[in-house]
């Protein structure tokens, strides 16, 4: 008895044979995998005449593309071919085709670049917390604390001349928290680069809550044309992917959104600010990063052509979809992304202002003395005007002046003959 592979994979096997697959030469485990077409619901014929493959009723969404959708493909797909042969007392090792170890590798593949990306990414975390953020922020409450000590009096006020004759005026102002619309640009931007993950880790929570309870692990997916979709999920396999990926996937980028803002808030100069929101942006693509560089160009394409297709109306229903239905589900995207962005500025003033523990919030004190002390450190030379209008030819001698000429010795004159 030869071991079930999705359709996809036996259409491509028999083709390479130069045979046309027919239904009827489908192992009987495949027919049974997935609703028969006839009572699939027909497709939906757009206002331009050309076919949409969503049928009528219903609404596809995507399983991302990264090392957590290649843990969705393994129990939506593997685990039920792999159940259903083991529980038929098959053995892998008497499978002539090589099928069932496909299968397998498929498995292993895909639950092996999701659990080194979930260790990757909590390891580095927490290498980073340790390692790098707590370190620099002891340095800078250092920094700053020498600071207070030196030019300020016991009650609290600054003392000018303490500091002019203080020694760490290029550190102090090298903090880039006292200067607020710079910080407040970079931490804004680095929740607009976070909050990416954050919504498709919760529209995947909210795809897989919302995808329907069966029975039968057979039955999990359904063959329309060349598309495949998961449409239910047995109780089991949903509550694991829920707890084993789409928690963890949003919990990670939680994490990652609050100890960015922390390394953020630690940077002790304004260059090293723009690195590290760089830096650690590179964790929130490693999943993508282990997705693309270690599964096979055929694994990774069978991730991306699979995907949710949940019903929005009744699907025996004749006709196009309603569009009153569409109008209504964009309007929910306007609101929902209003709130996103909405929710992102409250976090930014709430954070900068009351949550971080880096520096008190009120550092108004050195920002006057900050801005003279760069102010005193410009070129002497600067503008975008220098070869437009030619002030720095003009300008050169002022600019870069040659070596001044000796002072004349009075020893050194030659007065001539007396």
């Amino acid at each position: 008895m030869r071991f079930p592979l999705p359709l996809d994979y036996l259409e491509s096997r028999e083709h390479s044979k130069g045979r046309r697959l027919s239904a009827s030469a489908l192992p009987a485990e495949v027919r049974t995998l997935a609703v028969s077409s006839e009572q699939a619901p027909a497709a939906v014929e757009r206002k331009d005449g050309s076919e949409d493959a969503t049928p009528a009723g219903f609404r596809t969404l995507d399983i991302p593309t990264d090392a957590y959708g290649a843990a969705i493909l393994c129990f939506a797909r593997d685990f039920p071919l792999l159940a259903k042969r083991f529980s038929a007392g098959l053995d892998c090792l008497v499978d002539d085709d090589g099928e069932c170890e496909n299968v397998i590798w498929s498995c292993i593949n895909n639950l092996t670049i999701f659990f080194i990306n979930l260790m990757l990414q909590t390891s580095i975390l927490a290498y980073v917390n340790s390692f790098v953020i707590s370190p620099d922020k002891a340095k800078v409450q250092n920094l700053f604390a020498d600071f207070h000590n030196s030019v300020f009096d016991q009650d609290g006020r600054l003392v000018e001349q303490l500091w002019e004759d203080y020694d760490g005026k290029r550190d102090i102002c090298s903090l880039a928290v006292w200067n607020r619309p710079f910080f407040y640009n970079i931490i804004f931007c680095w929740i607009l680069s976070v909050l990416i993950e954050i919504k498709k880790s919760e529209e995947l929570l909210v795809n897989l809550w919302n995808v329907p309870i069966c029975e039968d692990m057979s039955k999990q997916l359904l063959r329309l044309g060349d598309s495949l979709y998961v449409v239910a999920f047995t109780r089991l396999i949903r509550n694991s992917v829920v707890i084993l990926v789409a928690i963890p996937k949003l919990g990670i980028s939680l994490v990652l959104l609050w100890l960015g803002c922390e390394w953020l808030c630690t940077t002790a100069n304004f260059e090293s600010l723009v690195m590290n929101t760089v830096a650690m942006a590179f964790i929130v693509s490693l999943d993508e990063v282990l997705f693309d560089s270690i599964l096979p160009a055929h694994q990774r394409l069978e991730v991306e052509n699979i995907d949710f297709l949940l019903k929005t109306e009744d699907a025996s229903s004749k006709g196009a979809v309603d569009d009153r239905v569409s109008i209504l589900r964009k309007n929910y995207q306007f609101r929902k992304a209003l709130l996103y962005f909405l929710l992102s500025c409250i976090f930014l003033i709430v954070y900068t202002e009351y949550m971080q523990d880096v520096l008190p919030a009120d550092i108004t004190a050195i920002t006057g003395l900050c801005e003279d002390h760069i102010n005193q450190g410009y070129p002497p030379c600067h503008g975008w005007t220098w070869y437009l209008q030619g002030i720095a030819s003009a300008r050169e001698h002022e600019c870069f002046p040659y070596r001044a000429a000796p002072a004349a010795d009075f020893n050194d004159v030659n007065f001539g003959p007396l």
